[in-house]
């Protein structure tokens, strides 16, 4: 596979694996570098073939050669080495090992940086379609100067629309700010019936021009007197709304439970009546406030204690709720929650 190089740019290039060519596959490490014989082939875009014979050395020249690894060598080239555009071919030979040779594509700079680094590629269209003359005109259009057939900046004129040049004049009127309804008058729209009604019309403006109208001259007014038929559905919501307040309806149609009264009873429903379900929360775990009051219970009601371990127990007085451990089996002065059962 050949590999891009930049033109007439010093570089380092990797020639191999040098093999022995007794065997074909030991790998050459210690070879005489200035016995091996390097050439280097341009092809140029005429096709001409340039040779020219490189001398490498172990150091200290423009052409200093050393080896990488496993029978590969590095060989620095010079910007002439590099300086002819396509196809260039490498080769090194030595006694002992078998022929090396690797194929280059010489890149102009500007080619080799948009390829290998983050300039921005440069595209110049010659041609539109095969045509030059397309291509210049294109560039007239978008670079500032304009192009229309000629020099002049493309200016589109609508004389006609629909092949009607009236047309076209009255829409100029309608958009240069001088107006055309038919004549030169700017565009005015004044419904004067709704649905062939000029009464309709009338009163629709009394609507939406602040002075109201509902039925007259006074503003729009509406009286909700039922919801749904209902007309005590419509009084409760009146009453509900208008500032005196209206009691939530309980069952019985002569029972009224204000808000107050709901609270009141909801809160002794749960400290006088409901029962709370028997849970506790996990050693580390954000607890329910029921299970906030069983565990304080389980903590100051019915436990045993064995060694450092104290074993709190359920309501049934026998099954394990929570567990402690003491810091002390003869004198604690601490407790460790443990888990649950």
């Amino acid at each position: 596979m050949a590999l891009d190089i930049k033109q007439s740019t010093a570089t380092a290039i990797l020639l191999g694996p040098f093999l022995d060519d007794s065997d074909g596959k030991t790998a050459e490490d210690n070879l005489t570098v200035a016995n091996i014989d390097v050439d280097v082939y341009k092809f140029s875009d005429s096709h001409a073939l340039t040779k020219v014979d490189i001398t490498p050395a172990a150091s200290g020249t423009a052409h200093d050669m050393a080896h990488v690894a496993n029978g590969y060598w590095s060989l620095e080239l010079t910007a002439t080495d590099t300086n002819t555009l396509g196809r260039m071919i490498v080769t090194a030979n030595i006694s002992g090992a078998l022929p090396v040779w690797q194929e280059f594509n010489v890149l102009d700079g500007t080619k080799y940086d948009e390829k290998y680094s983050s300039t921005t590629p440069t595209v110049d269209v010659v041609k539109v379609s095969g045509d030059a003359t397309a291509a210049n005109n294109l560039e007239l259009m978008y670079d500032g100067t304009g192009y229309a057939g000629g020099t002049a900046k493309l200016g589109v004129d609508v004389v006609k629309v629909s092949g009607d040049s009236g047309a076209a004049d009255n829409l100029e009127s309608m958009y240069d700010g001088t107006g055309y309804v038919g004549g030169t008058a700017k565009l005015t729209v004044d419904v004067a019936k709704v649905s062939g009604d000029s009464t309709a019309a009338d009163n629709m403006e009394l609507m939406f021009d602040g002075t109201g109208y509902a039925g007259g001259t006074a503003k729009l007014g509406v009286d909700v007197v039922a919801i749904s038929g209902d007309t005590a559905a419509a009084n409760n919501m009146e009453s509900y709304y208008d500032g005196t307040g209206y009691g939530i309806q309980a069952s019985s149609a002569s029972t009224v439970v204000t808000v107050g009264a709901l609270n009141s009873a909801a809160i002794d429903d749960v400290w006088e009546t409901d029962t709370l379900t028997e849970t506790y929360a996990s050693d580390g775990a954000i607890a329910k406030p029921s299970q906030l009051l069983y565990m304080i219970l389980c903590a100051v009601s019915e436990f045993s204690i064995s060694s450092t371990t104290v074993t709190g127990k359920k309501l049934d007085g026998s099954t394990t709720a929570m567990t402690w451990t003491l810091n002390d089996a003869t004198s604690p002065t601490s407790r460790t929650r443990v888990a649950n059962p």
